[in-house]
Formats: C-alpha cells, structure tokens, sequence
C-alpha cells in the first residue's frame, strides 16, 4: 500500500501537486459516482417502497446545479493548492509512512464531531431570517432533494457552512493526507445519502439511526424547511429541542398509517362478513324452503 502511495506522489512530480490532484480526483470520483447510481434508481424506478419523496425537482434547477457544481469542484484545484502551506504548517504530512488503522479512525471521528458541531450552528444561523433569503435559501430551492442538491450551495455557504466544519478536524489535529482522504469520502458518502431521497435499509447511514438519523431526517428539513440541522448525528438537533418539528412530523405519519390500515382491516371485515351472512341466510332460506313443500307434498297425498 504504501509502495502504491509513494508512486502517485512520485508520479504528480512533488507532494503539493499530489495534495491538490488527490483530492479534487477522490471528491470527483465519489460525488460524481454516487450520482450516477442514484439517478439510476430515480429514473428505473429501482426500491419504490424505500423512496422517502415521490416527486423530482424541476429539470432546468437540476440542469443549474450540475453548471454550478462543475465550476466549483475544478475551482477546488485552486483551493486545495492555496491550502497546502496552512495544513502543513499544522503539521500535515504526505510522503511519509501511512497511519495506522487506529489513528485513522479516532482522528476521522474526532473530524466527524467537529464537523457535526460547526455544521449544526453555521447551519442553524443561515436560517436565521434575517440572512437566509441571501444566502442559505439557494440549497432551499431543493424542495424534493436528489444527490446533487448535497453540495448546490452559495459560495459564502460553501466556505464557512461546508468546507470549514469538515477540514476543522484534521487541521487541528494536523493529520496524514491519507486520513484527509477517508474522511472525505465519508463526508461526501454521508451527504449525498441524507439528500438521495431514499431511505435503503442496508444504507450504513440507516444502519445507525439512533445515531445519525437517516436520509429522512434531512428530507424532512429541505420540504418543511424546519428544524433537523444537523449533520453526521442527531445530538445537537436532541439537545436544542429542534428535532421536535420532525418527531411531530413522524408521529403524524405512523399515526396516519394505523388509520389507513384500521380502514383497511374493517373493511374487509365486513365484506367478508357480509358474504358468510348472505351465504348463511340463503341456505336456511332453502332448507325452510325445502321442507315446507315436503310438507304440503304429503297433505296432498293424503
């Protein structure tokens, strides 16, 4: 592995060139990749009962986020080359001996809680009324979400409400690029996820509900536009009391759900009740029948 590692570095020609061609390929690979599939779904119609929104956003708002989204990750380029002197000089490294399992994984969830943390309050305060028609009311304009909605965003949103939050974690503890690496593709993997607009069992988010909460949750934030700011977990929206409006939300839904199938089961209750009495009835009407005619049938032999 490390072999492999020291000839890409080699064959960027030095360490930054590296960074920067790394990182934009890695976020290109798995956005674009992830899209693709769920487009895929949406349009074989592929899981139906999984789907959490039956509807899909307007093509020409597809079609402007796709431009948009273009231009922004080749501008990346020059972002993660400006960027290169600030993380070294916190210490980050990329032609050196890759971490062990364990550093990456405590420094990716260490990234993970820092990420959750800043995203929940720069998110929270976008949607304060006296800004969000500027700025956040952009990645609004997904009513129904797909996966490119994840990262459709105004440029001041983008700096401080995605890419700050999300590199505050291996900047502060200056980790390995190959690190940086894995958290970005659990970043990417995540978001795309909460805004694909299906909730798959399987899913590792869905997996960890009690935790992160599901593509519902998240779903629920951009048709109601209405608490649920959270990211990677549900702590920050648990301790601020603002998954109350999506918790209310689900109750009506299950709720809603029992009537639906009391109606259904009465229903058929008494359908099947009306058959066994109709049946019933006719055939004591036929045996009453029956035997009345026997009887006159012998007075008149008689």
């Amino acid at each position: 592995m490390e072999a492999l590692w020291y000839h890409l570095i080699d064959l960027c020609g030095s360490e930054r060139a590296f960074f920067v061609v790394s990182l934009f390929v890695v976020h290109v690979v798995v956005f674009v990749g992830l899209n693709i599939f769920w487009t895929f779904v949406r349009k074989n119609n592929w899981w139906p009962q999984y789907r959490i929104n039956h509807k899909d956003p307007p093509p020409e708002l597809v079609n402007k986020a796709i431009k948009q989204l273009t231009l922004t990750h080749v501008g990346g380029l020059v972002t993660w080359w400006l960027l290169y002197p600030v993380f070294t000089s916190r210490g980050l490294v990329v032609r050196s001996p890759l971490p062990s399992f364990q550093t990456v994984v405590l420094h990716v969830l260490f990234s993970m809680a820092c990420e959750d943390t800043l995203f929940y309050w720069s998110h929270r305060m976008l949607h304060h009324r006296s800004i969000y028609k500027y700025i956040h009311k952009q990645h609004h304009e997904f009513i129904n979400t797909i996966g490119i909605a994840s990262e459709y965003a105004h440029p001041v949103e983008a700096v401080f409400a995605n890419y700050v939050p999300f590199l505050c974690g291996t900047f502060i503890l200056g980790s390995h690029h190959f690190t940086l690496l894995v958290w970005l593709v659990l970043r990417v993997f995540e978001t795309i996820d909460a805004h694909c607009g299906y909730e798959l069992p399987w899913s590792p988010w869905n997996l960890l509900l009690a935790v992160q909460g599901g593509a519902a949750r998240h779903d629920f934030h951009h048709s109601h536009n209405l608490g649920s700011y959270g990211s990677f977990t549900k702590f920050w929206d648990w301790a601020m009391g603002t998954d109350i409006p999506f918790k209310e939300y689900q109750a009506k839904l299950r709720a809603n759900e029992a009537k639906g199938s009391s109606k259904t089961n009465g229903k058929t209750a008494s359908k099947t009740n009306g058959k066994t009495a109709s049946k019933t009835n006719g055939k004591t009407a036929s045996k009453t029948a029956g035997k009345t005619t026997k009887v006159q049938n012998q007075k008149k032999t008689k």
